[in-house]
């Protein structure tokens, strides 16, 4: 018996793997857009975790006055991830706590997104802001 590729066992084989091949393509497509959508919510959600603690953290030091005690806190805020630079300013916007201690004393420093970086800030009741 010769192998016939035209016959319609092959034509009903094909199809089903040409279908089955599709579909597998469009649940693979659709379950990467959902991990990748996950995983920018919890970047987010952890964005703005590290953003409420270090604003809690800023708003306490800066309502005492204290502000040799936040330069730590903010330091660290980089380890955390995600987060290359950290600073608070008060309400004459002077800066007054930073992860680079070169801004210290300066005023706040124009902030200017990029494709790969951004600035969030988050501001407080007296006028204090942390960037």
């Amino acid at each position: 018996m010769a192998l016939r590729l035209s016959s319609l066992r092959y034509r009903i084989a094909a199809t089903i793997f040409i279908l089955e091949a599709v579909m597998m393509a469009l649940v693979l497509w659709q379950t990467l857009a959902l991990a990748v959508q996950a995983s920018r919510n919890q970047q987010l959600a952890h964005e703005e975790a590290t953003l409420n603690a270090a604003a809690e953290i800023s708003r306490n030091a800066l309502l005492a006055e204290e502000f040799s005690e936040l330069l730590p806190y903010i330091r660290s805020v980089p380890y955390v991830g995600g987060v290359s630079h950290a600073f608070v300013s008060d309400h004459r916007n002077v800066v007054v706590a930073s992860t680079d201690l070169s801004w210290l004393g300066q005023p706040v420093p124009p902030l200017q997104n990029t494709e790969t970086e951004f600035w969030r800030q988050r501001f407080q009741r007296q006028n204090v802001r942390l960037h």
